[in-house]
C-alpha cells in the first residue's frame, strides 16, 4: 500500500542519513587513536537529542516490539560536542533494544544533578552478571555478540562510545544482573552542564547546536537552482541503502534514474541520456572508473557530466578518473548538500553556456564540447550543415545519417550540448548564414533565401525577423547606418 511504501521510504531515509552518521564518529573514533579528534562542543537541547536518536530507531523499535520512552526535564541544555554524544546514545541505545526480548522496555532519561547531569539508558532485557559487566568496562578491543532476537553486533560502538566518553572527562557505569536488565549510566561533570532554556543557552554561548541539515557556510543560488531544476541525473550506485539516500537527497530537484552497477548504468546511460551521471566508484562487474572510461568514449554518451564518489583510499583512482573525462568528484564521508552545491554548478554553467550559444555558436560551443571526441562531433555537424545549406529538404533525418547516430540518439546529444534541438539547430545556422551574407555578399533577399535553404523568400523574410528581429532589408540597412 502506499502507506506502507511511505513508511519504508522514510526507513530508508533514516537509516541511511544515520549510516553517514555513523561513518563519520567512526572516522571520529579512528582519529582518537592518534591523538588527531576534533572536539567541538556546542550547546545541546539534550530532550530534542534524545528525541532524535529514539526516531533514528523507530523501525526497529517497532519491529522488535519493545517501548522506548523518554524520561526528563525538557529545558536540559549541555556544552557537550553533538556528533560524540549523538554516537554514545546511538550506541547504547542499540545494545538496549537488542538484549530487550519482545515485550520488554528500554528508558532515556538524563537529570541535571548538583556535580552535572546524569544520562541514563535502562532495559528490561537480558541482563549480565557483575563479572562480565566489569570485562566490558575495561575491554580495549571489539568482541562479536547476539541479540535476543539473532541480531549480530561488532562491539566496535562500544569501544567508540568510551573514547567519547574520556573526551569529555565523564565518567560511567553499569547497573546490571542477570534476567533483571541493564543500566548504563553516564556522569557528565558540571563544567558542561547547565540547566538553562533555550534563549539563555543561545546568549550564553553562539555555537548553540544548529538543527538544519545545511551547513550556514554552504548555499546554492536559487537562480541556479531553478536552472537546474527537472534535469535528469542517473546514480550509480550497488549499494542499496546508500543509493536510496542519495535518491531521496536529490529527487527534490532532479528527474532520477537508479542503476545498481556499472553495467547496468551503460545500458540506461544511452537509453535515458541522462543529464549527468553520479556514480560510485567501487562497484562489482563494471567499476565508476571503467563506466566513466566507457562513457566518454562513446559518442553517443560522451558529452554527459560524470561527477565520482570515491573513498581516500581511492585518491589515485580519481586522478586517473580525471583524465578520462570526469568532471568532478567527492570524498567520502561529505555533507550531502556540498554534493547538490557541487551538481547544481556542473549543470547551471552548461545552462549558461548554452545561451550565450545563441549568439555566439562557435567559440561558445567548442567550450561546452570539453573533449576530444566531442569536439570532432561538434566540427563535422557545423561541416555537414554548412555543406547542406543550400537544400531545403536537409533535416534532422539526412543529418543523423550523415553523422552516422541513430536519430533518437542525435537529438539527444545536440540538446543537451547546445540547448536546441537539431531541427532549431539547422534553422539557426540558415539565419546566421543569412544575416552574414546580408552584410557581405550583395545579394538581394530573395536570392539569400535560396542560398540557405528557403523557397520562399516571403516565408524567408518572416522567420528572419522572428530570430533578429527585424525584416532582413532592415538588418542590412541598420548595420550599415551603424557603420
Amino acid at each position: 500500500t502506499d502507506i506502507q511504501r511511505k513508511d519504508i521510504v522514510l526507513h530508508l531515509k533514516k537509516a541511511s542519513k544515520n549510516a553517514f552518521q555513523i561513518l563519520e564518529n567512526l572516522l571520529q573514533w579512528a582519529r582518537t587513536q592518534t591523538g588527531r579528534i576534533s572536539f567541538n562542543p556546542v550547546w545541546v537541547d539534550i530532550h530534542a537529542l534524545l528525541s532524535h536518536v529514539k526516531d533514528v530507531y523507530s523501525h526497529t523499535i517497532k519491529e522488535k516490539g519493545v517501548e522506548v520512552s523518554i524520561i526528563m526535564d525538557q529545558n536540559l541544555q549541555a556544552y557537550v560536542d553533538r556528533d560524540m554524544l549523538e554516537c554514545i546514545l546511538r550506541n547504547l541505545l542499540n545494545n538496549a533494544i537488542k538484549f530487550t526480548p519482545k515485550g520488554g522496555s528500554v528508558w532515556l532519561s538524563a537529570r541535571l544533578e548538583q556535580e552535572g547531569f546524569k544520562l541514563s539508558i535502562k532495559d528490561t532485557g537480558i541482563g549480565m552478571t557483575p563479572e562480565y559487566a566489569d570485562k566490558i568496562k575495561n575491554q580495549t578491543n571489539n568482541r562479536s555478540t547476539m541479540g535476543t532476537a539473532g541480531e549480530r553486533g561488532t562491539g566496535i560502538g562500544l569501544l567508540v562510545s568510551k573514547e567519547f566518553i574520556d573526551i569529555h572527562m565523564a565518567s560511567w557505569e553499569i547497573a546490571s544482573e542477570p534476567h533483571k536488565g541493564t543500566e548504563f549510566i553516564i556522569y557528565f561533570p558540571c563544567e558542561t552542564s547547565l540547566h538553562l532554556n533555550v534563549d539563555d543557552a543561545q546568549n550564553a554561548n553562539p555555537k548553540v547546536d544548529p538543527k538544519s541539515d545545511i551547513p550556514a557556510n554552504i548555499t546554492i543560488d536559487q537562480k541556479d537552482l531553478e536552472l537546474v531544476r527537472h534535469k535528469t541525473v542517473l546514480i550509480v550506485e550497488d549499494q542499496l541503502d546508500l543509493r536510496k539516500a542519495l535518491v531521496l537527497h536529490l529527487q527534490e530537484i532532479f528527474e532520477i534514474h537508479e542503476a545498481n552497477n556499472g553495467a547496468e548504468a551503460l545500458t540506461l546511460a544511452k537509453e535515458k541520456m541522462p543529464d549527468l551521471v553520479l556514480s560510485d566508484v567501487v562497484m562489482p562487474e563494471i567499476n565508476g572508473l571503467e563506466l566513466s572510461k566507457r562513457l566518454k568514449q562513446d559518442l553517443s554518451t560522451s558529452h554527459i557530466p560524470i561527477v565520482l564518489l570515491t573513498s581516500q583510499k581511492d585518491e589515485l583512482d580519481v586522478i586517473l578518473g580525471l583524465q578520462t573525462g570526469v568532471d568532478d568528484y567527492l570524498i567520502k564521508p561529505y555533507h550531502p548538500q556540498i554534493l547538490l552545491l557541487k551538481l547544481v554548478k556542473i549543470l547551471s554553467n552548461r545552462e549558461r553556456m548554452q545561451k550565450k550559444f545563441r549568439l555566439d555558436d562557435q567559440p561558445v560551443l567548442d567550450l561546452i564540447a570539453e573533449n576530444s571526441l566531442d569536439k570532432q562531433f561538434v566540427q563535422k555537424l557545423y561541416q555537414y550543415i554548412e555543406d547542406n545549406i543550400q537544400d531545403e529538404d536537409f533535416g534532422v533525418e539526412s543529418l543523423s545519417q550523415l553523422m552516422g547516430m541513430h536519430r533518437s540518439n542525435l537529438s539527444k546529444k545536440i540538446t543537451q550540448l547546445t540547448g536546441y534541438s537539431p531541427i532549431d539547430l539547422i534553422k539557426m545556422q540558415r539565419m546566421k548564414t543569412a544575416a552574414k551574407l546580408l552584410l557581405a555578399s550583395g545579394k538581394n533577399v530573395s536570392e539569400i533565401a535560396y542560398a540557405v535553404g528557403f523557397s520562399d523568400p516571403k516565408y524567408f523574410s518572416k522567420a528572419f525577423k522572428a530570430y533578429f528581429g527585424v525584416l532582413p532589408s532592415e538588418y542590412a540597412a541598420n548595420s550599415q547606418s551603424a557603420s
